[in-house]
């Protein structure tokens, strides 16, 4: 409820957050929006400290949330939408990339039935495989998808993201 209401009002709000590994600690956010992603909500906002970048903090980790007496300007430019639609998930769509995957003929069915991406592009290769080419933020967007299918995909390009899923 505190953190629905900060995003209407454009409230600083007080967390304690702690990252995976990390102790607690106690920040001031400017929240944006609410995002469920993968069983998981989301907060979408700017520390304070930091207003031009916006950080996706992870509700679960949340140990404490209260709502200042203190507002912010809300960039208008922000749309949700845009923000998170161009990327195969939660991140951001700054530095797009583009993967292009190499899938089976058994597996192709199952992507082409369940997209991964409304702007995917699909070639039909003779063999009955296909090449998906989808743009992604970050190559953990792709990566754990490529692997899902095991030894029915490949990740063809970028050389870099192939390498890491090689390691």
């Amino acid at each position: 409820k505190t953190l629905n209401r900060s995003i209407l009002q454009h409230r600083v709000v007080e967390i304690e957050y702690q990252s995976l590994g990390k102790a607690a600690a106690k920040r001031q956010i400017e929240p944006y929006a609410v995002l469920f992603y993968q069983s998981s909500l989301y907060i979408i906002a700017a520390e304070e400290s930091n207003p031009e970048t916006l950080r996706h903090w992870k509700l679960d980790r949340f140990l404490g949330a209260e709502a200042l007496d203190r507002w912010f300007q809300p960039d208008d430019s922000f749309d949700l939408s845009d923000y998170v639609g161009k990327s195969l998930g939660i991140f951001s769509q700054q530095g797009l990339e583009e993967f292009k995957i190499r899938i089976s003929a058994y597996a192709a069915p199952w992507v082409l039935e369940d997209p991964w991406h409304a702007e995917q592009t699909v070639e039909r290769l003779e063999d009955g495989s296909v090449l998906l080419t989808v743009k992604a933020t970050h190559e953990l967007e792709v990566i754990p998808r490529v692997l899902a299918l095991g030894a029915e995909a490949e990740l063809i390009s970028p050389e870099t993201s192939r390498n890491r899923l090689l390691e």
